[in-house]
């Protein structure tokens, strides 16, 4: 996470980003929840395991075969999602706005298997299916997943655009894919991502350009200082390339270049960005 603009506060205990792989409590029915699921669902298994833990503890053995390799893991606002290394994406914690890809906004106290669509596009009776992750990141209020093919899929609320899939998107309580990635002919293909507060990163090849879609304010997007409509699709941001990791933060971006330097933009009250200032900036500018 990162410095907050505006008013805008994440929820208490937010934490989001992205980690590649590297060598049942009783629901009740979202129906007879409170309106504000945010609120009501902060610690709802957000840990894997119904009770807090004030120290490092396993996820229980019912939650995850004794077969089942964790190879990358996101935390996001109050949820979290894992690979397993058969490329299988499994989510916990919060449901609100159906960050966990579940189907439904149910919160989950044990990690379970996301079902992606099968190509004929409709999603199966199990979960198996041929997808196969390579990236996951957690955002505040959504989620992204990379396919090993380059593809994105957004799932939660992105009522500003994060979920990058279209102004008449702004929930999906399911895997859907963005345009524009995947190689072929359906566009680039991804690397990685970051899910932020309220936007997006996603970086993809040939050139590792950076792309960014959600919530434009104080120039978290980096396409350009006079630029803060939001993005409902994603967007190249200017004058960057040859990036190798990126993170968006709460309001702002960070990324990083394979010569070594990084580069920043958003929001910088409490000089996040690491300019030597406080100065908002609303393009991509090289750490000194």
């Amino acid at each position: 996470g990162g410095g907050q603009g505006g008013n805008e506060v994440p929820a208490q205990g937010e934490h989001h980003g992205a980690i590649h792989p590297q060598p049942n409590a009783p629901h009740q029915p979202a129906q007879a929840q409170a309106p504000d699921l945010q609120a009501q669902q902060a610690g709802a298994g957000a840990l894997g395991h119904p009770e807090d833990a004030w120290v490092p503890r396993l996820l229980p053995c019912c939650a995850l075969a004794a077969t089942t390799r964790v190879v990358g893991v996101s935390a996001g606002g109050c949820h979290a999602l894992l690979i397993t290394g058969d490329g299988g994406v499994l989510a916990f914690g919060a449901g609100a706005g159906g960050r966990l890809g579940l189907g439904d906004e149910r919160p989950r106290a044990r990690p379970e298997r996301v079902a992606f669509p099968g190509r004929s596009g409709t999603f199966p009776e199990t979960s198996c299916s041929p997808f196969t992750a390579a990236c996951v990141a957690a955002g505040a209020r959504h989620s992204l997943v990379v396919g090993d093919d380059g593809s994105v899929w957004a799932f939660g609320t992105g009522a500003r655009g994060s979920l990058g899939l279209g102004r008449d998107v702004r929930v999906a309580l399911r895997p859907l894919r963005l345009k524009g990635f995947g190689g072929g002919l359906s566009g680039r293909r991804a690397l990685t991502a970051s899910a932020g507060d309220d936007h997006s990163l996603v970086i993809s090849d040939p050139d590792g350009s950076v792309f960014s879609f959600g919530n434009g304010w104080n120039g978290r997007l980096g396409l350009g200082g006079s630029d803060l409509e939001p993005r409902f699709e994603a967007a190249r941001v200017p004058g960057v390339t040859g990036a190798v990791s990126a993170a968006a933060g709460g309001a702002h971006s960070v990324v990083a270049i394979e010569d070594g330097g990084v580069v920043t933009w958003g929001f910088n009250w409490s000089g996040q960005l690491g300019q030597g200032d406080s100065q908002t900036r609303g393009t991509a500018t090289r750490v000194a």
